[in-house]
């Protein structure tokens, strides 16, 4: 059967089914913004998304579904500054690592600049669905700069590199967090000592391996 019928149908509905969740998603952020996470509820983000609270429940199952969405839509985001970032041919392991410095200063400079993504992601010390996608999204970062920098690196060294990425990138992640939590000066201190440590560590790895 010819499909090609129903698609123009499909595709509004598909639309406006998008438009309405992506309308539920704003008002949330616009009321963490003010309020906070904690003071969330379905009936004040049905209020000012313009739905009805029954009609909220065909997108989202409760609270905690919607604040997990908008955890997917920071993960995507922050993906997509990760691809930009790494957009330029790496050529050397001098490159790749301030190519990692610039990943943890963008993540750093997102959760600094939005109030929301931090109160969003504090959810993850508490709600297992959050910590499992903060889980997913560090496995696949890790996963991404191994990828990236194996080719510098011997195939005897791939354990240790995988091993080494992922103390570096968890270590950047604390030190991002213990950065956010502070004011914005002593903030961007623990950071850029966090920065020249990763660095000290990364030329130290690279040294004891010659391609």
């Amino acid at each position: 059967m010819d499909q090609s019928h129903n698609n123009p149908v499909r595709a509004p509905q598909q639309q406006r089914s998008k438009q309405r969740a992506d309308q539920i998603l704003a008002a949330a952020r616009a009321i963490i913004l003010q309020k906070g996470c904690a003071n969330l509820t379905i009936s004040e983000i049905a209020e000012v998304a313009g739905v009805t609270p029954g009609s909220m429940y065909q997108y989202y199952r409760n609270k905690a579904a919607i604040v997990l969405a908008l955890g997917q839509y920071y993960v995507e985001l922050f993906q997509q500054q990760l691809a930009t970032v790494f957009a330029v041919p790496v050529t050397s392991r001098e490159q790749l690592a301030d190519l990692f410095l610039q990943v943890l200063e963008q993540h750093y400079q997102m959760f600094r600049d939005d109030p929301v993504v931090r109160d969003v992601w504090a959810g993850t010390a508490t709600d297992k669905d959050m910590q499992n996608l903060e889980q997913q999204d560090n496995e696949r970062h890790l996963q991404f700069f191994c990828t990236v920098a194996a080719p510098f690196f011997p195939a005897s060294a791939t354990a240790e590199l995988y091993r080494t990425l992922n103390l570096l990138l968890h270590f950047g992640v604390a030190a991002s967090r213990l950065a956010l939590e502070q004011d914005e000066r002593e903030g961007r201190a623990t950071l850029d000592a966090a920065k020249k440590m990763l660095g000290q560590n990364w030329q130290q790895f690279c040294r004891n391996y010659t391609v």
